[in-house]
């Protein structure tokens, strides 16, 4: 029973701990190097995240970047939308700082082609 007790305890401490992740918060519109070329020495991490989130698209014909620390528990995944005439690809993830870079949108492909690839 306390070794059963012990593992409990263990990992509720760790769960709460991987719950809490850093994020990149930045909007290429307000500073270039948000976009793609990302230099993340540039930006402080935001902590006591969920979730980061990257967002990229065109509006009115000029591509922007954005990034952010979302609080709600959001599944690893992208998908594209329109959204008031803006086309673009969302991205959630929830591993420290995975939203820096093409990272987000690299390892989400990544495993989408490797799945297919095994599928078919």
């Amino acid at each position: 029973m306390k070794c059963f007790t012990l593992v409990i305890v263990i990992l509720s401490l760790y769960a709460g701990y991987a719950a809490a992740i850093r994020c990149f918060e930045c909007d290429s519109d307000m500073n270039s190097t948000c976009a793609d070329t990302f230099e993340a020495s540039g930006f402080q991490p935001k902590d006591n995240c969920t979730s980061c989130e990257k967002v990229k698209g065109k509006k009115e014909g000029i591509q922007f970047v954005g990034r952010t620390c979302d609080t709600s528990a959001l599944p690893d995944k992208c998908h594209s939308e329109t959204i008031d005439g803006v086309d673009g690809d969302v991205c959630w993830c929830s591993k420290d700082l995975c939203n820096s870079a093409l990272s987000v949108f690299a390892r989400l492909s990544l495993i989408l082609g490797l799945l297919v690839r095994l599928i078919f």
